[in-house]
């Protein structure tokens, strides 16, 4: 989305002069700055949802999650160690990182969404 309203914007200037903007400066767009700006806008949104689930004294649980029977969650992380927890309530994030499917070429043809944001270049 980020990316879109970058493009947008280098859009909206190009129209811009159709419709009495003047303006003598070159207008160039940076790759590096454009990415980093979006790399800091998703990390401090991220943050941002850490911290006010904090606030709301909400344990924050980076695991896969499994309903194991009615107000109990079994969570396990990455190196497959399982917890057991019991609430009245559970706030589930279902998103994912992308990843590739598998499948003859993905790697040497495809980039994931995350992997654009690290490209040198345009």
């Amino acid at each position: 989305k980020l990316m879109h309203q970058a493009a947008l914007l280098g859009q909206a200037l190009t129209d811009s002069r159709k419709f009495g903007w003047e303006y003598s400066q070159q207008v160039r767009h940076s790759w590096a700055t454009m990415t980093e700006a979006i790399q800091s806008h998703i990390g401090s949104l991220s943050w941002g949802h850490r911290l006010a689930l904090r606030e709301k004294a909400v344990t924050y649980v980076n695991s896969f999650g499994e309903f194991v029977e009615h107000h109990k969650v079994k969570a396990t992380n990455e190196k497959g160690q399982e917890v057991l927890y019991t609430a009245a309530k559970f706030v589930i994030a279902t998103g994912e990182r992308p990843r590739y499917l598998g499948i003859p070429g993905d790697r040497e043809y495809c980039i994931t969404s995350d992997d654009l944001f690290s490209l040198p270049y345009c």
